[in-house]
Parts: structure tokens; C-alpha cells; sequence
């Protein structure tokens, strides 16, 4: 289904029950094409106790519940009322009494005694002033389901923020968000986190994680979305700066003011989200802003720590980290040495010398499996880590060399050590 194709409205739905057939039929013609609040109806309806307490423990979502007093028993009524506020636990549905016999029971007495919200006999009861207690109803379940799912909401908010709060990485993070976002919906984690493009105009936004049918697309540009409509909503939302609600989807943008950069996230709802949905968005965008900033803050940090700022690849303090975590007896340590590397930098400066360390980086990179890691821990010590089936001394040194031949220079030596 494209992003862009209309949900219909759905339906509100009520449960007429009552043992008398002619009077059902009555109802459902009286009910036949009418809508409130622009959304049509959907008539369920039973003819006993038993048939009633079926469907209200099955469908969940009625609004309002006709419901004759007295059917196979006298008491029905009041025993199905009774069934949907203690056994249940419905609050919210909505229960208008209808008796063909007022004086089985007293209106004052039944509101007193019984959870109902109206009370009518059906000779009072015209198709039109059916129509308007059922609009009245519906609009008093509209109200109290929208107040609890925004108390819902809120807190899904809260604990979300919580578990996010434990995230380390934007990967991590973004992932996890998808999750929360669509939780908040109500709908399956199915979505794309991007990341706006820092490096310039001609640079693409890259997706920082991905979920459902897009969860191999992480850590890609967003070209590769093969839907052309997704990634012209991600790109509309980085570039008008604004969040998108549609028929089928939401893109949430978060602001560079709040988060550091910008950030997109598209999730396919299958509708579009309410009020309610759309004001709880906004607060949960405001925090996931802040945990984005927070958690690149973080990243930066770590790759201070933990990363080598000329040749991008982990340093001493990452491979100390790698070799103190346990569960890998199988793992070789192999320690890769330039040889006579000082006489490279007084000779041909040291410019020509870092040249040779990024490229060798690179190489070492590309020619080993990526389980492997590789790590420079000092000016011209490179080692690598990993499993004993990817790592070949061989295969090292001819790549080093081809590195020197890329940086210019003639051919080079290194020493390679195995542990």
C-alpha cells in the first residue's frame, strides 16, 4: 500500500441485545447509513446473555451496548451490566438500558444501583431520538477512551524514556525508538530513523536504524530505499524541518536545536494518527531529541576514547576492551610492525608517513572478514583480532605492500607477530 493511499475512517461499533427479533430488525434499519462523527456505524447484535458476554469478551472495542432488562431471564440485563464492569473490566463502553416493560424495573432505582449511562423504554424510543441517544453515547465514549489513552500514552512516554536512557550508540538508540514510537501507536514496529546529512549539500542523509521490512537498509544512505515515496517524505520532513502526518504513515522530524543534528523517522501506521496520537508524538519527540543529543554526545565521547583519530579504526583502549571480554577461546592476536617506519618519516616527511598509516588501515580493513578487528596501538604497530581461520600472516604482508605502492612508495617491510 503506498504511503499516501486513504485509510476509511473505522467504524464505531454497537452491540443491540435483545431477544426480540422484530425489534432488532427495527433498529438496524433505523441505524442503516447513519454516522457520528463522521464515521459510519457497525450493528452487532445477540439475542441472550450468553450470546452478549460471547462477543463483549471478544471484541473490545464497542462503544455503546442497547441492552434489553429482561430476555431469557428477568434479570439478564442487569447480569450482563454487572459482567461488563466487574468481570470485564470495561469502563469505558457505554450501556443504555431499553425495556419493553417499565414496570419490570425503575429507572431511578436501575441508575442507582447499576454502572448505566441511560435508561428508555422503547416506546419513547423514535428512530431519531434512538439516533441521538446513540450520538450523545457515543461521543461521552469518544471522550473517556481519548483521556485514557493519553494518560496510556503518557506513560508508555515515561518508561520508554527510561529504557531508551540505556542506549549507547545512535544505532542502539534509533532502533529502540521505532519500537517505542509504534508502541505509542499501537501499530508494528515497521520505520526508518535517519540521520540529515552534516557533510555538505551533496552528502545524503544516512539511516542510523531500520525495523520490519526495512531492517537490512541500517547504516545506508537513504537512495536504497527502494520505495521512491518513503524517501521523498524523509527528505520532505529534513528539508521543511516539520513532522509529517498522512493516511498511512507519520515522519517525525527532530530538530538539531534539541537532538544536535537532524534526525527523521518514518513509521507506516496504516491510518492516520488522531489528535490524541499526534499531541502524545509531539511530547515524545521533545525527549527522543534530547536522548538523540545525549547519546551522540556520548558516541563522540567514545570514539575519543576509543578510536584513532588519524587512520578512523579502534586504538590501544579498544583492543584492550576486546581482549578483557571472555567467551572467545578461539581468537589469534596478530601484531603488524612497519618496518624501519621512523627512517620513512625523516626521509620523506611525515605527511608521506601518515598516507602510508591511513591506507594501510584501509587495506587491513578491506582484506579482512568483518568479525576481525583491526587497531592501530601505536605510530606504526597495527594489530588484529579475531578468529584464527581469518587472520593469515600471507595475506597481511602482500596487502601491506600494496598499500606502499598506493601511498607512492617503493616496496616495504613489515613483521608480523602471532599469538
Amino acid at each position: 500500500m503506498s504511503p499516501n493511499t486513504e485509510t476509511p475512517l473505522p467504524r464505531w461499533r454497537i452491540l443491540a441485545v435483545d431477544d426480540d427479533s422484530l425489534y432488532q430488525k427495527t433498529t438496524e434499519f433505523g441505524l442503516r447509513n447513519f454516522q457520528v462523527l463522521g464515521r459510519p456505524i457497525e450493528l452487532l447484535q445477540a439475542g441472550s446473555f450468553g450470546a452478549a458476554s460471547a462477543i463483549l469478551s471478544r471484541e473490545r472495542d464497542i462503544a455503546v451496548v442497547l441492552l434489553d432488562v429482561v430476555m431469557d431471564t428477568e434479570d439478564a440485563g442487569f447480569r450482563l451490566v454487572k459482567a461488563i464492569r466487574e468481570v470485564l473490566g470495561n469502563a469505558a463502553i457505554r450501556i443504555v438500558m431499553v425495556t419493553g416493560q417499565p414496570g419490570q424495573s425503575s429507572m431511578q432505582a436501575s441508575l442507582k444501583d447499576y454502572d448505566i449511562n441511560d435508561y428508555w423504554n422503547k416506546t419513547e424510543l423514535t428512530v431519531e431520538r434512538l439516533k441521538a441517544v446513540i450520538t450523545a453515547n457515543i461521543r461521552s465514549y469518544d471522550q473517556l477512551t481519548t483521556v485514557q489513552r493519553a494518560r496510556q500514552g503518557l506513560q508508555m512516554i515515561a518508561e520508554s524514556s527510561s529504557a531508551l536512557g540505556e542506549s549507547r550508540t545512535a544505532h542502539e538508540f534509533a532502533s529502540r525508538m521505532i519500537v517505542e514510537i509504534a508502541g505509542v501507536l499501537g501499530v508494528p514496529p515497521e520505520g526508518i530513523v535517519c540521520a540529515g546529512a552534516s557533510d555538505g549539500p551533496d552528502q545524503e542523509p544516512v539511516i542510523l536504524a531500520a525495523a520490519g521490512s526495512h531492517s537490512r537498509l541500517s547504516g545506508k544512505s537513504i537512495s536504497n530505499i527502494e520505495d521512491q515515496s518513503i524517501r521523498q517524505e524523509l527528505s520532505r520532513c529534513l528539508s521543511k524541518k516539520e513532522t509529517i502526518n498522512a493516511a498511512n504513515h507519520t515522519v517525525l522530524y527532530f530538530d538539531e536545536s534539541l537532538a544536535g543534528s537532524a534526525y527523521a523517522a518514518y513509521i507506516a501506521t496504516g491510518r492516520h494518527p488522531d489528535q490524541t496520537e499526534t499531541e502524545l508524538l509531539r511530547v515524545f519527540t521533545q525527549n527522543l531529541g534530547k536522548g538523540l543529543h545525549n547519546v551522540s554526545l556520548f558516541s563522540q565521547l567514545d570514539r575519543m576514547a576509543y578510536e584513532d583519530s588519524l587512520v578512523k579504526l579502534p586504538n590501544a583502549n579498544a583492543l584492550l576492551r576486546a581482549l578483557s571480554a571472555r567467551g572467545h577461546d578461539d581468537r589469534v592476536l596478530m601484531l603488524v610492525d612497519v618496518d624501519k617506519f621512523g627512517e620513512i618519516n625523516l626521509t620523506l616527511g611525515t605527511d608521506v608517513g601518515d598516507e602510508l598509516l591511513v591506507k594501510l588501515g584501509q587495506a587491513l580493513r578491506q582484506a579482512t572478514d568483518s568479525s576481525v578487528m583491526v587497531a592501530r596501538i601505536s605510530d606504526d604497530l597495527f594489530a588484529l583480532l579475531g578468529s584464527s581461520q581469518y587472520i593469515d600472516p600471507q595475506a597481511v604482508e602482500f596487502t601491506t605492500a600494496n598499500s606502499a605502492r598506493e601511498a607512492g612508495l617503493g616496496p616495504i617491510s613489515v613483521s608480523t607477530v602471532l599469538y
